[in-house]
């Protein structure tokens, strides 16, 4: 399919998947999601990928486009959006690598949306690649923060550090930690941990009352985010911890331990594990 045209006055969700597409024109007064997630057909199509979205009462917009000039897209006017998901974002990797990403945040920076949810990626191998973090510049204004990592075992405290810098109004923060490669620490010479800012500059989260974290496995990379996640957030009121599915009940005791020994009286502290197929509330031994 080159081409995706329609005009509906009922269609509420559009859902759209696939590779090689070149105009994608959609005019749905009453389209409460759209998900776009294509490949656009690269330069030596004869036309320029052109995207035309006319969905005044759009709620949610799922948006992860490769090879598309985002200047090439009009969104149109978007009063009633409440949540926007970016992917992919490559912490790591050649020029230009993010440009879609950017092109999309520059256009919503100006916007207060409920909700922002960006995939942030990390390649296998990471040494000699560019840091990209620094391209991200603006964000919208938002309430709630979901931050979902493919980290490759890598540590995300300074994507993380540099999200949040631009986001100090934020009153909630989700981030689902996923690791697919069996890394358990990084080499000496890894680059991962730079720039070493986010483990010495203060950061005042004055509105974050809320951290949620799922997947976690217990790393030392991964505590030493959370560590310095009670640091920023002087006015935190809940932390609650989802732990990875290969945690044991032995385990997630002294994981616990752990981290109430970062934590406040003033704060309360969740923790779940998973029993089959279900997560149930683990309430650590006194």
């Amino acid at each position: 399919m080159n081409n995706f045209n329609i005009h509906s006055n009922s269609l509420v969700e559009i859902v759209l998947q696939g590779i090689g597409l070149q105009q994608f024109n959609v005019v749905a007064p009453a389209l409460e999601l759209l998900d776009v997630n294509y490949h656009f057909s690269d330069g030596s199509a004869q036309s320029q990928p052109v995207a035309n979205i006319s969905a005044p009462k759009l709620e949610i917009l799922g948006w992860s486009t490769t090879n598309l000039d985002q200047s090439s897209v009009n969104f149109g006017k978007m009063s009633y959006l409440k949540g926007l998901f970016i992917a992919y974002f490559y912490v790591y990797g050649e020029e230009d690598r993010n440009h879609d990403c950017l092109r999309l945040l520059q256009h919503f920076q100006f916007d207060a949306i409920p909700r922002l949810s960006i995939l942030l990626t990390y390649f296998p191998t990471i040494n000699g690649d560019i840091y990209l973090m620094e391209d991200m510049t603006v964000l919208p204004d938002i309430v709630f923060l979901n931050l979902i990592f493919f980290s490759s075992g890598y540590c995300i405290g300074p994507s993380l550090f540099h999200v949040l810098r631009m986001t100090t109004g934020v009153r909630r923060l989700k981030l689902e930690l996923h690791n697919h490669y069996k890394r358990e620490f990084c080499g000496s010479d890894c680059v991962c941990d730079l720039p070493p800012n986010w483990t010495s500059e203060e950061l005042v989260l004055n509105s974050l009352r809320e951290v949620q974290i799922t997947n976690l496995r217990g790393t030392e990379n991964e505590f030493a985010v959370v560590e310095r996640l009670f640091s920023w957030a002087a006015v935190l009121k809940q932390m609650t911890i989802n732990f990875h599915n290969s945690i044991t009940v032995s385990t997630a005791r002294e994981l616990c331990e752990m981290l109430l020994s970062f934590s406040r009286p003033e704060i309360s502290m969740k923790f779940y594990i998973n029993q089959g197929s279900r997560k149930v509330l683990y309430v650590p031994e006194d």
